[in-house]
């Protein structure tokens, strides 16, 4: 996921997504995608940077929406 993201489309601070996912283990259900500089960083421990916006969801989900097969934008407007 992380090779993949346009940093060049970002906004130039640092942002942090976390990411909460509902369906799989607590010790592995909190993610944090980190983007700062033009770098980016997927941590599976917490950074300890102000989380930008947290995304909770099933892993199922998540892999949906990634591959391009999910509910994709209407997902991410605003207000959902």
């Amino acid at each position: 996921m992380k090779r993949t993201i346009p940093v060049e489309e970002w906004p130039r601070s640092r942002t942090v997504l976390q990411f909460r996912l509902r369906d799989v283990p607590a010790r592995t259900s909190r993610w944090w995608l980190v983007v700062h500089g033009g770098e980016v960083d997927l941590c599976d421990v917490d950074p300890g940077y102000d989380v930008t916006a947290e995304v909770v969801t099933g892993l199922r989900e998540l892999v949906r929406v990634r591959r391009g097969t999910g509910p994709g934008r209407s997902c991410c407007a605003p207000g959902c």
